[in-house]
C-alpha cells in the first residue's frame, strides 16, 4: 500500500511539472487603412501574417500589361525603425548526380545437361555515377510578367512572446485569459515593407510602403487556441473519417508565438510599463463566464502627433525605441537624406549618447 502511494504521488508531481503548451495571439492593423491588401495602378499587394513568430512576407500581383521589375537592393522589411534588406547578395547552391550504364549482349552456343544443342545470351553492363555542385546567385532584380504573382519573404516579424505585467503568461483556464490593446501611437511593435518597383518601358520609381502594427495581444492555453475538426475525404461527404487540429483564431490579420512553461524567452515589457502608461481597464461581457475577457487600453501621458514634413537638422522629434517600448525618446535629427529618411542621436537606457537612420514616418512631435 506504502508503494502504492508513493508511485501515485510521483505520477502526479511529474503531471503537474510537465511542461504545457501557450500561445500568444497577436492581431494586427494597418497604419493607413486596417486592410491586408493594398492596390495601384500596377500591382496588387496581399498579406497573409499567420504563422509561428508572424509572416511579413508580401504576394505581389502583377495587374497591368507589362512586366514589373522589383528592385530587391532598395526594397526593405522595416521592424521599429530598423530597415532590414531583402537582397542580400548570396549565393545558392544545391547538388545533383547523373548516372550512365553500358550493356552489351553476345549469343553463345553449348551442349546442354540434356545433350542438346542450345544458345544462350549473356551480357556485361558498366555503369558510372558522377556528382556535380549548382549555384546560382540571388537576384537583386526579380521580374513578374503580366498577370502573374510572386511570392516574396524574407523575415519572422518577431522572434519570442511580448511579457506584460497586466496579464497571465501561462493562463490555465478562460477565466484568467487576458488581452492588451494598443493603437498606433503605443503599439509595441510597427512593422512593414517598402518596396520599390518599376514597369518596363518606363523610368519611374514607384516606392509602395505598407506599414503595420500590434493591435491586440492575448495569451491561450492550448486547449483554448487550438480544437479538433472532423475532416472528410470529399465535401460533400457526410461520413467523418478523421480529425484533425485546427486554429480557432485563424486569420490573415493575425498571427501567434507558440511557447512552454519549462523553456521560454520574452520580450520583456513588464519593467515601466505601469510609471509610463496611464491604465484604463474594460471588462469585454460574455454570457460564457469562462470566456470572459479583459482587455486593458494603454495610453500615453503627453500628446503627440506624427511628423508630415521632414524635420530640420536640430529639431527635437520622438519615436519608439525598441528598448524604450513604453515612452517615446527624445532625439534630436543630426543629418537629413535626399529620401524620406534622416539622422538622430539619442540616449539609450544607459544614458550613451546614440545615432541612427530612421524614416521620417515613425517621427513624432510634441504638442
Amino acid at each position: 500500500m506504502k508503494r502504492l502511494l508513493v508511485f501515485v504521488f510521483a505520477v502526479a508531481l511529474l503531471t503537474e511539472c510537465a511542461p504545457t503548451t501557450f500561445y500568444q495571439l497577436i492581431e494586427v492593423k494597418g497604419l493607413s487603412e486596417n486592410s491586408v491588401e493594398y492596390k495601384d495602378e500596377n500591382c496588387i499587394i496581399s498579406y497573409d501574417f499567420w504563422s509561428n513568430y508572424g509572416t511579413p512576407g508580401f504576394t505581389i500581383y502583377n495587374s497591368g500589361d507589362k512586366n514589373v521589375y522589383i528592385d530587391l537592393s532598395n526594397s526593405f522589411f522595416s521592424n521599429n525603425d530598423y530597415a532590414y534588406d531583402y537582397f542580400r547578395n548570396r549565393e545558392f547552391g544545391f547538388s545533383k548526380s547523373t548516372r550512365a550504364s553500358n550493356n552489351a549482349t553476345k549469343a553463345v552456343t553449348g551442349i546442354n545437361y540434356d545433350g542438346y544443342i542450345q544458345q544462350n545470351k549473356i551480357g556485361a553492363g558498366i555503369s558510372a555515377s558522377r556528382g556535380e555542385s549548382v549555384t546560382f546567385k540571388e537576384k537583386e532584380i526579380i521580374c513578374i510578367p503580366p498577370k502573374t504573382k510572386k511570392y516574396i519573404n524574407e523575415y519572422p516579424i518577431i522572434e519570442k512572446p511580448f511579457k506584460f505585467c497586466e496579464m497571465r503568461n501561462f493562463p490555465s483556464n478562460g477565466k484568467q485569459i487576458k488581452s492588451l490593446s494598443f493603437d498606433s501611437n503605443n503599439s509595441p511593435q510597427i512593422f512593414g515593407n517598402i518596396i520599390l518597383y518599376k514597369v518596363e518601358d518606363s523610368n519611374k520609381k514607384n516606392v509602395i510602403e505598407n506599414k503595420f502594427y500590434v493591435s491586440k495581444i492575448t495569451n491561450y492555453p492550448s486547449k483554448k487556441f487550438i480544437s479538433n475538426s472532423p475532416k472528410s475525404k470529399c465535401p460533400d461527404d457526410l461520413s467523418v473519417n478523421t480529425y484533425v487540429k485546427a486554429y480557432n483564431f485563424k486569420a490573415s490579420n493575425k498571427f501567434f508565438v507558440k511557447y512552454s512553461s519549462s523553456n521560454i524567452s520574452w520580450i520583456d515589457y513588464s519593467g515601466n510599463i505601469s510609471q509610463t502608461k496611464e491604465m484604463q481597464t474594460i471588462k469585454n461581457g460574455n454570457n460564457q463566464s469562462e470566456k470572459e475577457e479583459s482587455e486593458t487600453i494603454l495610453k500615453d501621458t503627453k500628446l503627440f502627433e506624427k511628423v508630415t514634413t521632414k524635420p530640420k537638422i536640430g529639431e527635437i522629434v520622438y519615436f519608439h525605441d525598441f528598448y524604450k517600448p513604453n515612452v517615446k525618446t527624445e532625439a534630436v535629427v543630426i543629418g537629413t537624406y535626399n529620401s524620406n529618411w534622416v539622422k538622430i542621436e539619442y540616449k539609450n537606457l544607459k544614458e550613451k549618447t546614440k545615432t541612427k537612420k530612421i524614416n521620417v514616418d515613425f517621427l513624432y512631435k510634441e504638442i
